[in-house]
């Protein structure tokens, strides 16, 4: 029995180049499997994967019965929430205080910190200390400038 003498056909070119191809792309997909996040972190970067809106909510509890009345040296009180959607655990420093005009009377300072999707509800206390035609109440976020408020009426 003769063995045959095998000749390169453009059949056994393609065939080659074919398998070099897969075998390249085998080789770039694994390097491209193990070394994926600088990858999708460049992808982010330029803004081209989907970014969830990022934000936190601040609002009051009850807000028709919000306190109305200017009573002198009676205790009052309202309630706000602080929800984050920041999709990350945040530290929220907060204050609250009273604004008459130019003069700002301080009622507290304190901090929350949440995680994704967490509510914090806080119960504020206040009494005014002097007589007021009229005053604002304010509650601040003060690393995100973020701020509500209401007004007391004469």
């Amino acid at each position: 029995m003769a063995l045959k003498s095998r000749q390169l056909t453009s059949h056994n070119y393609v065939g080659f180049f074919v398998a070099s191809l897969l075998l390249a792309g085998l080789v770039w997909g694994g390097d491209l499997f193990f070394h994926w996040q600088p990858i999708i972190n460049q992808l982010h970067a330029w803004h081209l994967l989907y970014e969830p809106e990022t934000f936190t909510e601040l609002y009051f509890e009850d807000h028709l019965n919000l306190p109305k009345s200017l009573a002198l040296n009676k205790s009052q009180s309202f309630r706000f929430t602080i929800h984050n959607l920041e999709y990350k655990t945040m530290t929220y420093p907060y204050e609250v205080y009273l604004q008459d005009g130019e003069n700002i009377i301080p009622i507290s300072t304190s901090s929350a910190t949440l995680n994704q999707d967490q509510y914090q509800t806080i119960s504020q206390d206040f009494t005014l200390p002097k007589k007021f035609t009229r005053v604002e109440v304010v509650v601040n976020l003060i690393d995100l400038e973020q701020s509500i408020h209401f007004w007391i009426p004469n």
